[in-house]
């Protein structure tokens, strides 16, 4: 009885141990994964430090269009940066109340919502929090650049004077002419018509039966060279008729301008701007160079 019992013991051993060894041949070993490729969706391009602390640009920053659809490089960004802090430095940076005012008139003046220029500017690829700020950031730096560097373009009148008898500037001779078209009669031969209107035109049409058109002033160097006769013309006098396509036409000179030199104070202004222009370019260098130079830069090479 114990030895039936010892086999049986034998042979469910045996069974449970071929089962094992057929469920081990069905287990398949699992598949070599692949290895994952890595792919760059943003980083830190540069590292900005300076007198407001630290600022980052982003390599997705550099690369997508600004607001108004101007490209971005590296250094402007670096630039707008510095110029921010500056402004922050002199507390001319908005607030966040005063940046919330300044983009709901932004909105107001191009007639949209707030909630519909927020849809705009993400359509452009931006937050509505990133156009906030950088409309912010623009503010700032146009005030900051007018406290530091369009204030201090004075002009001396010396030199207005002296640019102003170096580079003369004249009006030229204008015309002030009115126009007619006397349609072909039908009862009349062209020859006939011709003629008296050649007549009426030497007589300066003394009763108005011509109908004149609306005057029109006209600089002498704007006129045609088949209409140079104009500038012979007296006020008052009236062309000869010349054949047209559905007619005769005529003009008559009503009032005359000769060229004339512009005075000072009609220049002035314009003359302070020309001026002005070498001026700025050397004052906003010089600001730019002075910010850069006490700012630390930290550029990364990132993956193009």
């Amino acid at each position: 009885e114990q030895e039936r019992a010892m086999n049986v013991l034998i042979i469910v051993l045996l069974m449970c141990t071929a089962g094992y060894a057929v469920d081990t041949k069905q287990v398949s070993k699992p598949a070599p994964q692949k290895k994952s490729k890595r792919v760059f969706v943003d980083g830190i391009q540069a590292v900005f430090r300076g007198s407001e602390g630290v600022d980052l640009v982003l390599a997705s920053e550099v690369n997508r269009p600004r607001l108004d659809g101007s490209i971005a490089t590296l250094q402007d960004s670096l630039t707008n940066l510095a110029f921010a802090q500056e402004a922050r430095r002199y507390k001319i940076f908005p607030t966040p109340e005063e940046i919330e005012k300044q983009y709901e008139m932004i909105a107001n003046s191009n007639k949209k919502t707030v909630k519909e220029l927020d849809a705009m500017v993400m359509q452009a690829g931006f937050t509505p929090a990133e156009a906030r700020k950088e409309f912010a950031q623009i503010n700032a730096v146009n005030s900051l650049i007018n406290y530091k560097v369009t204030g201090n373009m004075v002009v001396p009148e010396s030199e207005v004077v002296a640019y102003y008898e170096e580079n003369p500037e004249y009006e030229p001779a204008s015309y002030l002419i009115e126009t007619t078209l006397v349609p072909f009669s039908s009862i009349q031969s062209r020859s006939e018509q011709l003629a008296q209107l050649q007549a009426l035109a030497n007589a300066g049409d003394p009763n108005n039966i011509l109908n004149w058109a609306d005057q029109l002033w006209i600089n002498e160097e704007d006129i045609a060279a088949d209409k140079k006769f104009l500038t012979e013309l007296s006020p008052g006098q009236i062309s000869l008729p010349r054949e047209a396509f559905n007619g005769f036409q005529l003009f008559r000179l009503a009032k005359k301008k000769a060229e004339r030199l512009k005075s000072l104070d009609e220049r002035y202004g314009q003359i302070v701007t020309i001026l002005r222009r070498p001026k700025y370019t050397e004052l906003m260098n010089t600001f730019q160079k002075e910010l850069m130079d006490n700012a630390s830069v930290i550029i990364f090479n990132v993956p193009g």
